[in-house]
């Protein structure tokens, strides 16, 4: 149980949610990047990827793992990466949801 106080404890101050850009049609990942860099330089706590700014229901499954991904990868444990799960569709939502250990999110939430 520690180690789970540990991580609860992680979750603090601002960790807002990201907006995802687009470019010629597709998610632009590189600008992606940029912003969470932004965010960590300007102090926020954390980074809440896929959650309601970022148009999820617009987004392919494999779009959103990618995000995630790009999130830990980008933060590289500087700040906690928080996943939201949230889908039209309950199904979405439980294989998102599953899938978050496996691609290092430190959390995720549902709405």
């Amino acid at each position: 149980m520690p180690q789970r106080r540990h991580a609860l404890a992680a979750l603090r101050g601002s960790i807002p949610p990201l907006i995802t850009p687009f470019k010629r049609g597709g998610v632009d990942y590189d600008t992606y990047a940029a912003l969470i860099e932004f965010q960590i330089k300007e102090g926020s706590h954390g980074i809440l990827v896929n959650g309601t700014t970022a148009e999820p229901s617009t987004l392919t499954t494999e779009e959103r793992n990618r995000l995630m991904t790009l999130a830990v990868e980008t933060t590289a444990g500087r700040v906690p990466v928080v996943a939201a799960t949230g889908s039209q569709s309950l199904a979405e939502s439980r294989v998102l949801a599953i899938g978050i250990p496996s691609l290092g999110a430190m959390s995720f939430s549902v709405s």
